[in-house]
């Protein structure tokens, strides 16, 4: 059996790792048991160990598998986990990326998808022979494997768990778009970064095996649409941003820095609206008024230039006002002549008659310019 995992085109900066076919674990009994292949290299212990010689390197590794065991899969991330943490980066590129094959391609620091690739979750499976005690057994252990493969998801992606566990229920198949937008895939490859792959092998069916199947026989379950399955994802569930940055992160992202800017426009609209309804006033109450209400129901100044111009040509301000009164008054004083007049006590007739005098005067200058 050929070795699912090749590297080749080793530079000093980097080497090309090729991840295709069905993933094997280290203890796969039909190989030592039909004595065929060499287990121990086709295996991910068996790439851990070389990807030791590139130690510091870039990693391009492409996926192209069904998927297979479990726990194959957990030994590839694993592997290419540790080659990052000992100062090697990890880009993966994904065309068929099914089942335990997604883990190897969550180790990836850049995760992107060829344009015509395609992403599959779905639940942990097995094959069991047995009494109904074995069967409820097999079925809590699946659970537990279910949690193992959480763990991963969610460590390497932060989606929330809980959606992770809905895609796999649903045995959500995604485009690549959908695996970016989903927030799996961190890009899609345009078509001039794409190297030419091999011709995919012909396979019609995978099984994700854990490590309670493998007294069982390796048996493939087909891989086809499903009629009537529900789509990948209800988006009636997305009613807020939180849903909407889970599900769709780029479009999220797209989104708050539209909205940060439409919120600076209104800003910077407002404030100038503000600032064009204040230049009308004039010290006018009337149109103090007008301008303040204005400001209160969203009106602009074009909305009230004409209110505030009919009010400038019919009332006067006030300090103009009160100034055209007071020289009414003093001018109406000044004419009258009696600015020199002043009142005497009475001490004779010859002066009672005098002050009737002044006092006639004085009624003459009420009358003119009142009291």
């Amino acid at each position: 059996m050929s070795r699912f995992w090749n590297f080749a085109n080793e530079t000093d900066e980097s080497v090309d790792l090729s991840i295709e076919g069905v993933l094997q674990d280290d203890e796969n009994w039909m190989e030592w048991f039909y004595e065929y292949g060499d287990f121990v290299k086709n295996t991910p212990g068996g790439l851990r160990n070389t990807l030791a010689k590139y130690k510091g390197k870039t990693v391009n590794v492409r996926i192209n598998s069904y998927g297979g065991d479990v726990f194959a899969g957990v030994g590839l991330y694993d592997a290419l986990i540790e080659h990052k943490r000992s100062g090697g980066k990890v880009i993966t590129n994904g065309e068929k990326v099914f089942s335990a094959a997604v883990m190897p391609f969550l180790a990836g620091d850049e995760r992107n998808m060829y344009p015509g690739g395609m992403l599959l979750l779905h639940n942990p499976l097995q094959e069991i022979y047995g009494n109904s005690k074995d069967l409820r057994e097999a079925a809590d252990e699946l659970d537990k494997v279910k949690e193992c493969i959480l763990n991963v998801y969610e460590s390497a992606t932060g989606i929330d768990r809980d959606k992770l566990s809905e895609y796999m229920n649903q045995e959500t198949e995604m485009t690549a778009q959908e695996a970016l937008s989903a927030g799996l895939a961190t890009g899609v490859l345009k078509t001039g970064e794409i190297k030419n792959a091999s011709p995919a092998k012909q396979m019609s069916a995978i099984m994700n095996a854990a490590k309670i199947c493998r007294e069982g026989v390796m048996n493939a379950i087909v891989l086809a649409e499903k009629a009537g399955k529900e789509t990948m994802m209800d988006y009636s569930k997305i009613k807020s941003l939180k849903d909407l940055r889970e599900a769709f992160p780029e479009l999220a992202k797209q989104a708050e820095s539209e909205a940060q800017d439409r919120v600076s426009e209104a800003v910077n609209a407002e404030r100038k609206r503000i600032a064009d309804l204040d230049a009308l006033g004039n010290g006018n109450a009337v149109i103090a008024k007008i301008i303040r209400n204005a400001k209160e129901t969203g009106k602009t100044a074009e909305d009230i230039s004409f209110y505030v111009n009919a009010v400038k040509e019919s009332v006067p301000d006030d300090k103009k006002a009160k100034t055209t009164v007071l020289d009414n008054m003093k001018k109406d004083f000044e004419d009258s002549g009696a600015q020199g007049v002043k009142a005497v006590p009475a001490q004779s007739k010859e002066e009672a008659v005098k002050e009737a005098q002044n006092v006639a005067i004085i009624k003459a200058c009420e009358d003119a310019f009142g009291k």
